[in-house]
């Protein structure tokens, strides 16, 4: 069974966190959700990366719970994603221009 990714429906929750921006959901047409995604800014260039979901161990260090094996599907998730982010800051960008001062 493969996951359609075009049908797939991201929901991006906005954070006001340091270098973490926002948390992801994503509603799968087959009829499941994955939450846990994080949106967080890249230590190695100017630009952000997803995180999937992950817990840590007692040693401290972070293990994925999600994994995709594919890694052109993993990359265009990751694309998906990133775009729905941008679209709700611009949409939050709009909000906050509406407002009289």
């Amino acid at each position: 069974m493969g996951l359609n990714l075009n049908d797939a429906q991201i929901e991006i929750k906005l954070l006001e966190r340091n270098d973490l921006f926002a948390n992801a959901e994503i509603h799968f047409s087959e009829g499941f959700t994955i939450r846990g995604f994080l949106i967080q800014k890249s230590k190695q260039d100017s630009g952000n990366w997803v995180s999937p979901p992950s817990f840590k161990d007692r040693r401290g260090k972070w293990h994925p719970n999600f994994f995709m094996e594919d890694k052109d599907e993993w990359k265009k998730l990751e694309t998906k994603i990133l775009k729905e982010y941008e679209q709700k800051i611009g949409e939050e960008q709009i909000k906050v221009d509406d407002i009289d001062f």
